[in-house]
């Protein structure tokens, strides 16, 4: 906003009057509630910046908007298809968390070389945790697959190992 202030956060309706009011300019940054991404509001799609904005003045700032009900409520999202501008970049920083998931399948296949297993398990857990520290969506899906696969692999061996001390050895 010209005055420095945080707003929002604000329908593409709410935007365009205050574009109309000169309290948005085509300069203004604006950031995007779910992903932080900012850009310029002029190269928005769905704002009006009109002719009228050569040298538009702020009037009155507009008041800040108290949290809208996706605090509250994390299944609603202010955001919707009608609003092209709030559509998040492709996201293509779950990389870990792919690595996570291939490690802990390749873990599961490698039934042969129970050192390698271990070794897999255990980067595959690193791995995940790596991935949840940073934020990465998915994580939490893959922290639960390493620890799964860790079940498995360590029940499958305890299984072994009862089979083999009840065989009797001839």
């Amino acid at each position: 906003m010209p005055d420095g202030q945080r707003y929002g956060p604000a329908t593409v309706q709410h935007l365009n009057q205050w574009i109309a009011e000169g309290r948005v300019l085509p300069s203004t940054l604006l950031e995007d509630e779910l992903t932080g991404t900012r850009s310029v509001a002029q190269s928005l799609i769905g704002l009006d910046f009109g002719p009228q904005m050569g040298g538009a003045t702020p009037q009155t700032p507009p008041q800040p908007h108290q949290a809208w009900p996706s605090s509250a409520h994390p299944a609603y999202r202010p955001h919707s298809f009608n609003q092209p501008y709030a559509m998040a970049p492709l996201d293509r920083s779950g990389s870990l968390v792919t690595v996570s998931y291939i490690l802990g399948g390749v873990a599961l296949l490698s039934w042969c070389s129970p050192g390698l297993q271990i070794l897999l398990v255990l980067t595959t857990l690193v791995t995940s945790i790596i991935a949840r520290m940073k934020g990465e969506r998915g994580s939490g899906c893959a922290l639960g697959f390493a620890i799964i696969v860790l079940a498995v692999i360590v029940g499958a061996f305890l299984l072994f190992q009862a089979f083999r001390n009840m065989v009797p050895s001839g």
